[in-house]
């Protein structure tokens, strides 16, 4: 049985071979359609293939390999993929555990209050999975962030911040209509830009210079994904 399994296995590689390199060569090919004739021509296909390891094709006229562009990739994604879904997680947690601590302690019992006020909600009526709710919910944090630990804000400057969420949504939403080449009213955009600046300077937010986006070395780039890959081991 594993002797016929590896002849099968062989008779597939050689007939991946001869595909490629008849596509590869602009061979005429002959492709079976359902419930309609053959269909014969010259495929204009490119194959990509991305690999970890090379894989076992073997073509003993060596034409396949003179056709191959070979690129070797510098930049590895190993554990990359597993940090990316703990972080996630963690900003997931991070944002139940928001809605949880926004939740004021009122001496009505929890049976009585809104469901926005026990930090079930994000909104008392709308949508918290929309595009608009995700960037609201972005530029609140980072709003918070920018004053410092949620936990000594009051909730009237948790209110502010949400309100400035708010805002800088609706100048993005006229912004996006000018970059389609829509008209916007542009008194509206500055009297809403004029509260959002006003809001910020209330809630002391200041402006701060530009993080340095001078592209690394080479060197530094690959001392970065040395130091990547000891922390994915």
């Amino acid at each position: 049985m594993r002797d016929g399994w590896r002849a099968r296995r062989s008779a597939d590689k050689s007939t991946i071979v001869e595909r490629m390199l008849s596509i590869s060569g602009e061979d005429t090919m002959t492709v079976a359609r359902k419930h309609i004739g053959a269909w014969n021509g010259k495929l204009p296909t490119r194959f990509t293939i991305l690999t970890n390891e090379l894989p076992s094709l073997s073509d003993g006229s060596g034409a396949l390999a003179g056709r191959l562009i070979i690129l070797i990739m510098i930049k590895s994604f190993y554990g990359l993929l597993r940090l990316e879904v703990e972080r996630e997680q963690k900003r997931d947690s991070s944002q139940v555990k928001t809605l949880t601590k926004r939740a004021p302690t009122v001496s009505m019992p929890p049976q009585q209050r809104s469901a926005k006020t026990n930090g079930k909600r994000m909104f008392v009526k709308g949508s918290g999975n929309s595009a608009w709710a995700r960037r609201w919910r972005d530029l609140q944090s980072l709003y918070v962030n920018d004053i410092g630990d949620e936990a000594s804000l009051s909730e009237f400057q948790l209110g502010l911040i949400d309100t400035a969420a708010t805002l800088r949504c609706e100048l993005e939403r006229m912004e996006g209509q000018l970059s389609l080449g829509k008209t916007i009213d542009t008194d509206m955009y500055g009297r809403i830009a004029g509260h959002y600046r006003r809001i910020a300077a209330t809630l002391g937010i200041e402006r701060r210079s530009m993080r340095n986006v001078t592209p690394p070395t080479v060197e530094a780039y690959l001392a970065h994904v040395a130091k990547q890959r000891e922390a994915a081991e």
